[in-house]
């Protein structure tokens, strides 16, 4: 069994490198500057794969770019999706990962900060 927190710091640690922006793993609170990345799990399901005692996780996170532009937040948006499309076989080999699908994008202004809500859905054996 792989401990959620670990997959989850992995995540953090794999979007940080496709943007170089701050990943927050929380909700966005005043003080807070932009650009930032927050990251929370949305939804989870872990299945046993076999009496192996792995087990596979479906899990899903709500992932909010906030930037000052909204190309600037497309671009973040454009480094994530070429980051994870790039290393997909790395994140299977390394992190077991599979089955990375982003979905739901949505864009919005508020306050002059431009967020664009991406949820992403990841399965991993562990």
């Amino acid at each position: 069994m792989k401990p959620v927190k670990e997959i989850v710091e992995k995540l953090i640690e794999e979007l940080q490198k496709a943007t170089g922006i701050r990943i927050k793993p929380a909700w966005i609170s005043p003080g807070d500057r932009v650009p930032l990345i927050t990251l929370l799990m949305h939804d989870s399901e872990l299945r046993p794969i076999d009496m192996s005692g792995k087990l596979v996780y479906d899990l899903r996170f709500q992932v909010d770019i906030w930037h000052q532009s909204a190309k600037a937040r497309d671009e973040a948006f454009d480094n994530i999706l070429r980051h994870f499309e790039d290393n997909k076989n790395r994140f299977h080999e390394s992190y077991g990962w599979f089955d990375i699908r982003f979905t739901g994008i949505t864009d919005i202004e508020e306050e002059g900060v431009f967020r664009k809500i991406v949820m992403l859905r990841l399965r991993v054996v562990g």
